[in-house]
């Protein structure tokens, strides 16, 4: 993995110590027995660098995974999803991913619009940096081998019922263009579409935060 898209901070994509979102396609291209970071606004990956991850780890069955750090404890709490998710997420089709983070300290994981549990993490200071959130990597390592499309980033928890249809959205068309939904714009704070219309002159970002 050599390619990942870095957003210059800003206070949009600062969540303090509240809720928000994050949800992305991939595909992966090589299978293995590896981590891989998705989207991330932290540097670090154990004791170290205030912020948050979101991680696929397929060193053992295969699970989705959040890293936290407020800086208040010496290392990162991280939740992981129940369930062997590796041999449906390394299975060379496209996959629908979501992260949901609630001000009450769990977060929820969907896969293909389907919840895969919820997991509680302690976290009682802001997650708030001044860090470049980087899409396809953490820091500059640990990438994933595989395609990432139309990544997006809510300051609110989305419902059930909108993971499923964010992802009944996506289903077909992501590959080819994205079909918006203004029920979903609402939280909105970062989208790239990656489509080729918005990949002109820069990763556009289409939420209208300008990211």
């Amino acid at each position: 993995m050599s390619d990942y898209v870095e957003v210059v901070d800003d206070p949009s994509l600062d969540f303090g110590t509240g809720t928000f979102t994050v949800g992305t396609w991939i595909k992966v291209l090589t299978n293995d027995n590896n981590f891989h970071n998705i989207i991330s606004k932290k540097n670090g990956y154990n004791g170290s660098g205030i912020g948050w991850m979101a991680w696929l780890d397929f060193r053992a069955t295969g699970a989705m995974q959040l890293r936290v750090n407020d800086g208040s404890t010496a290392g990162d709490d991280t939740p992981t999803a129940s369930g062997d998710l590796k041999t449906i997420i390394q299975d060379g089709n496209f996959h629908h991913l979501v992260w949901v983070i609630n001000a009450n300290d769990t977060v929820t994981y969907y896969l293909d619009g389907i919840n895969e549990g919820s997991q509680s993490f302690t976290m009682s200071g802001s997650i708030n940096n001044a860090l470049s959130l980087r899409i396809g990597t953490q820091g500059n390592s640990n990438g994933i081998n595989g395609i990432i499309d139309d990544p997006r980033i809510y300051n609110r928890a989305l419902s059930p019922a909108e993971v499923k249809r964010l992802y009944e959205l996506g289903q077909t068309t992501h590959m080819n263009t994205t079909i918006t939904s203004p029920s979903l714009d609402t939280g909105l704070v970062g989208h790239w579409t990656f489509d080729g219309k918005d990949m002109v002159s820069n990763v556009a970002d289409t939420s209208g935060n300008g990211n």
